[in-house]
């Protein structure tokens, strides 16, 4: 009559990256951080039979199957992550975890997330410590799950004896931990005797196994944030020259802002009515120059600001404009 989710505040160990990160290396720049468990097995939350790639956790069986499997019903996703240095969270509130219905006796599983924290080294390897509670309902008895599992990338899920632990790849961000302490977990009645079937069900002495899959998005090294700026070569010294047709968009999808100068000086610092003024229209700019000044520095700055994944954007043009 069980099924267990996983809630956790867990503890990822890692190494520090010395030196130039080789080839194939994770890149552990700031920012935020996600992980998810895609949903599989689809119509067999509970059997007796390994799926591979697939959520599970195991208890040995005495009356229900062995394999409970987490993503059956959905997708297991903790967001509004964060990585700093090499540290992890994952905040209770951006989990979500789907209930369990239909399992052994017709029991469903509903767990309470909470804190995960953690560490990831710069060779992807991943070890997670995980507190875990989930209530498990069948008819009106109810039981409690409760207790703590420590896992790996780098180990193999002993009571199951098939699923292998995988090091985070940065190229597709897939990754996988398994267990690799067995701790009897705490079966406290929520009702009077609430968790007799569930000890009727399985061998609770031996330990909970444990197969955590999916994929993990990473802040990586910011993209460049570009884009493709025509511009006139010269500017007439008298009259109007379109400088640019229409609004410059970074490969970021914002658009630029545009910041025209001009001045006798080299600086180009004002923009003095006397010499010049600005035209603009839906995107479009162009100065229109007085032909007062013999010569005319004039500077056009376009930016954008840093976004997610993308570094600030800062453009420069200058001319000089003679008689």
């Amino acid at each position: 009559m069980r099924t267990i989710g996983l809630t956790a505040a867990g503890v990822l160990a890692a190494t520090a990256l010395i030196g130039p990160p080789p080839a194939g290396a994770v890149d552990l720049t700031d920012g935020g951080a996600e992980v998810t468990l895609n949903v599989c097995a689809q119509g067999s939350s509970q059997t007796d039979a390994f799926v591979p790639n697939c959520s599970y956790t195991y208890l040995t069986p005495k009356a229900a199957p062995a394999y409970t499997y987490l993503t059956s019903q959905g997708a297991v996703s903790w967001k509004d992550g964060s990585l700093a240095g090499t540290a992890l969270s994952f905040p209770a509130t951006g989990q979500t975890w789907p209930t369990l219905t239909g399992l052994f006796l017709n029991a469903s599983s509903a767990v309470t997330a909470k804190n995960i924290t953690g560490t990831i080294d710069a060779a992807g390897t991943v070890d997670l410590g995980m507190d875990y509670e989930v209530l498990l309902t069948a008819g009106a008895s109810q039981c409690r799950l409760t207790g703590n599992v420590q896992l790996s990338s780098r180990a193999t899920e002993k009571l199951g004896g098939q699923a292998t632990g995988k090091d985070y790849d940065p190229a597709t961000g897939a990754f996988a931990v398994v267990s690799t302490t067995y701790a009897a977990p705490n079966a406290i009645d929520v009702t009077p005797a609430g968790c007799l079937a569930v000890n009727i069900a399985y061998d609770l002495s031996k330990g909970m196994g444990w197969y955590l899959t999916g994929t993990m998005t990473l802040p990586g090294t910011p993209a460049a944030q570009t884009a493709a700026v025509k511009l006139p070569k010269k500017i007439k010294p008298e009259g109007k020259t379109v400088l640019l047709k229409k609004a410059v968009v970074t490969n970021a999808g914002q658009t630029a802002t545009a910041k025209l100068n001009w001045s006798t000086k080299k600086s180009a610092k004002g923009g003095k009515a006397t010499y010049a003024k600005v035209i603009t229209k839906d995107g479009r700019l162009a100065i229109r120059t007085t032909g007062a000044a013999k010569r005319l520095y004039v500077k056009l700055r376009l930016s954008a600001p840093a976004r997610d994944g993308y570094t600030a954007y800062s453009f420069t043009k200058k001319w000089t404009v003679k008689q």
